[in-house]
């Protein structure tokens, strides 16, 4: 088995970002500056920013995950093709053209796995169910009515 260490960028972003703001405004101004998050719209990463860090008593919000969480994430990435090549039953990626994550190696692996593994790739980034929410939802659904069938 392949695992990633500390060394990839989205490991090291994961490790080393803040994981507690002044404020949801704060947490809001901070991933707002972040290319990633630039073409989320305001009330989108509002509803991120509220649904992904809680309240302490002192005002102030903590992200609810870890950053050694997140980047057990990404570091299980190459584990999940290998899953993926096993399922037997129908799987769907929607990705986002311009992600820095799932890039062309990620999409020719998909591609090559074939059978009931579909991809639609979509005008966007990484965060591709945050920036275009309606096209997302609208390809999950199709999928779902298809497997259902």
């Amino acid at each position: 088995m392949r695992v990633f260490g500390k060394d990839l960028p989205m490991i090291r972003s994961a490790l080393r970002r803040p994981h507690s703001f002044k404020s949801y405004q704060a947490a809001h101004d901070f991933y707002r500056s972040k290319r990633p998050f630039r073409k989320i719209s305001d009330e989108v990463l509002t509803d991120y920013v509220r649904a992904g860090h809680a309240e302490m008593e002192d005002g102030s919000v903590d992200l609810r995950w870890s950053g050694a969480w997140e980047a057990c994430v990404y570091r299980s990435a190459p584990m999940m093709y290998r899953r993926l090549r096993r399922l037997k039953l129908p799987a769907l990626a929607v990705v986002g053209r311009d992600s820095a994550v799932f890039g062309a190696e990620s999409l020719n692996i998909w591609h090559q796995m074939g059978g009931s593994k579909g991809v639609h790739e979509v005008d966007g980034g990484h965060l591709i169910p945050l920036e275009n929410p309606e096209i997302c939802a609208s390809y999950v659904t199709d999928f779902i009515q298809q497997a259902c069938k």
